[in-house]
């Protein structure tokens, strides 16, 4: 069966941006993608504090030798799953950001329409560190490659009450590529093909 590929990206927010943060008397350079500083803006908004004193106050932390980019990558990955724990729920009762952020093995979640729309900090510290680039810094979009098509895997599910598929998912970007064994089951199966599907990774 031929492969299919879905992108899980926000394709406005990919070009990197280096913006110059000064904040008593302090400054410093930093080059992320526009995505990460759209949302470093909204958390620095939900803090009451200036973009350049948020994110001064979160790299004060950073140890000398660490990435400062990946750094703020990783606080905005947290500071967006605990959003999910409070504001993403489906019909039935269903809590997103629980569900997968209280599991263990690295776990995404699929949408109908074949993207992303909810990880949990195992599949951060598995998949997105392993595909670091040269410079230390995790992958803002990995593309996924199916080995059968989405779309028959959601309806056997749907179709088969119970029961989990096993496959192949590819993770790859410019630099790097990473292929994990993994099973997909539906989050909701009163919705059945509607539901989104939820993706555990098998450890390697």
């Amino acid at each position: 069966m031929n492969a299919e590929t879905t992108i899980y990206s926000v394709p406005s927010g990919l070009n990197m941006e280096t913006r110059v943060l000064q904040h008593n008397k302090s400054r410093l350079a930093v080059r992320l993608e526009g995505v990460y500083w759209q949302q470093l803006e909204q958390l620095a908004k939900a803090g009451k504090q200036s973009l350049s004193a948020h994110v001064h106050s979160l790299l004060s932390r950073v140890p000398d030798k660490q990435n400062r980019a990946s750094f703020l990558r990783c606080h905005c990955l947290q500071a967006l799953n605990s959003q999910l724990q409070h504001n993403v729920s489906f019909p039935g009762g269903s809590n997103l950001g629980e569900i997968i952020t209280a599991c263990p093995s690295p776990v995404f979640v699929v949408s109908r329409d074949r993207k992303i729309v909810a990880f949990n900090p195992a599949f951060v510290s598995s998949v997105l560190e392993a595909m670091k680039d040269e410079d230390g810094d995790q992958p803002a979009s990995p593309r996924l490659t199916f080995n059968q098509p989405f779309k028959k895997i959601v309806e056997y599910l749907a179709d088969n009450p119970n029961k989990v598929v096993s496959g192949q998912v590819g993770f790859m970007t410019d630099t790097a590529t990473l292929q994990r064994s993994v099973r997909f089951a539906l989050l909701d199966r009163s919705l059945g093909a509607r539901s989104p599907v939820v993706v555990f990774v098998e450890a390697s």
